[in-house]
């Protein structure tokens, strides 16, 4: 019997306390929510600008895609050999005005031509391109040369 009270005295003597926390403090759930927030501000400014840039590009591509038929119609109304040619077409809700001025005209020398002395000409055009597209608006301008038949 002896014994057996030695060993229950034996661990009264250690005074061991456990603090059972049961959750989270205040400035441990204030310090988690201000990290979340601030991932979440970061991710929405990041989502909100590549839509924002989607947008535009995609204006963009429907600026551009058509701009070679574009260039041809502007090609073959200044081939009619007016001095200067104005237009408009709309294709896929874009917008293309133009507008063509001659700018020289020059004698085009070729070698098998020369001796039959017959001339051929080029004219060069200077023109100015704008396109409009909902809020976009791009003008552009270049030359082209039409060499006369």
């Amino acid at each position: 019997m002896m014994n057996l009270y030695m060993r229950q005295n034996k661990y009264q003597h250690l005074d061991i306390t456990f603090n059972s926390q049961k959750g989270m403090t205040l400035i441990e759930v204030l310090v988690a929510a201000t990290i979340l927030f601030s991932f979440l501000v970061m991710m929405t400014q990041a989502m909100s600008t590549a839509a924002i840039a989607s947008q535009q590009a995609e204006k963009n591509i429907s600026v551009s895609l058509n701009m070679p038929f574009i260039v041809d119609q502007i090609k073959s109304e200044i081939k009619k050999g007016v001095l200067s040619a104005n237009g408009q077409t709309k294709l896929n809700s874009v917008i293309y005005n133009w507008h063509a001025e001659q700018q020289q005209r020059k004698a085009i020398l070729q070698p098998g031509l020369r001796e039959q002395n017959i001339k051929r000409f080029a004219r060069l055009y200077e023109i100015e391109l704008t396109v409009s597209n909902k809020s976009l608006q791009k003008k552009y301008h270049y030359m082209e040369m039409i060499s006369e038949k």
